[in-house]
């Protein structure tokens, strides 16, 4: 296979060293910048190779950062260490497990694949960031568990380009603008503010990753065409964890990013109502179950 930009996706996919990640983005990046080549079709690998540390646990079992043996700044910087080396893997597996689904037109194609290296090659460099701050912290990535909720989104998104899309950048990335600016003022306010100031920077350049993801999204739409709204709208009801549609949200980064809050409330809202009656069907059924007790009890 030709050294085009497939060949590194599928690579970088293969990789499980996370410097090896990185540099082969970094590379990725400088031959599509000269040559433009996108080479055959590669096949994404099941699931992308890994580092052996850190430990990948259940979201429920992630523990808080009270329950670490850490300081506060390195359990966020940690954290968000493991979602950025993830996005890199996420933006590869979505170049060329879809690639087919840009249509027939040539520009189309170059357009998917440049957008892709574009986002593929920030967040290796936040990881790096991220990595040498932890070191020179006196940690690195790997030392704290981490969760694995970002490639479980990648699972059931996998048979389509909508939903990877939804899911990836309106749901996932967009949740990153709201917390941006929040882990950076935690970082502040645990005196560490050269690590804030690198994560203000990254949440800026966020944005840029939800708009290319909007885009895609209304032309795929377009294509189909539905309303895209609608479209979201369906998908993250159907498919979200409804913790990515907590307030508050930064409306301002959302509309620079393409992301009004029409796109994005009624979701809230439905999966706000929703949690309500789960706990109230839980609290009935807890009822139930307590007077099943002490009927028998009485019986007896």
């Amino acid at each position: 296979m030709s050294r085009g930009l497939a060949w590194y996706a599928r690579r970088v996919l293969t990789a499980a060293d996370p410097s090896e990640k990185v540099r082969l983005t970094q590379e990725a990046a400088e031959q599509w910048a000269s040559s433009r080549t996108i080479g055959e079709a590669a096949q994404p690998p099941v699931r992308p190779a890994r580092p052996v540390r850190p430990l990948i646990v259940t979201s429920g079992k992630m523990p808080s950062v009270k329950e670490v043996n850490a300081p506060t700044n390195i359990y966020y910087l940690h954290g968000l260490a493991h979602v950025e080396l993830n996005a890199i893997d996420l933006c590869f597996d979505t170049m060329i497990r879809f690639a087919d689904d840009t249509g027939s037109e040539i520009e189309d194609a170059h357009d998917w694949y440049a957008d892709w290296i574009s986002i593929a090659s920030d967040e290796a460099r936040h990881f790096s960031w991220l990595d040498k701050r932890l070191r020179d912290l006196g940690s690195c990535y790997g030392d704290l568990p981490a969760h694995g909720i970002i490639w479980n989104s990648a699972d059931v998104s996998k048979g389509c380009r909508k939903e990877r899309l939804a899911l990836g950048q309106l749901v996932a990335e967009a949740k990153g603008l709201d917390a941006g600016p929040r882990l950076a003022d935690r970082l502040t306010g645990a005196g560490d503010i050269p690590s804030a100031d690198m994560v203000r920077v990254i949440a800026d350049e966020e944005l840029e990753h939800v708009r290319i993801g909007v885009k895609w999204f209304i032309r795929e739409c377009e294509r189909e065409k539905r309303d895209p709204i609608a479209e979201f709208q369906e998908i993250a009801l159907r498919l979200s964890n409804p913790g990515a549609f907590a307030p508050p949200f930064n409306e301002e980064r959302r509309r620079q990013a393409g992301l009004d809050p029409e796109w994005y409330l009624p979701v809230a809202e439905q999966m706000k109502k929703q949690c309500r009656e789960r706990r109230e069907e839980a609290k009935l059924a807890g009822k139930k179950s307590t007077q099943g007790v002490g009927a028998a009890s009485a019986v007896s």
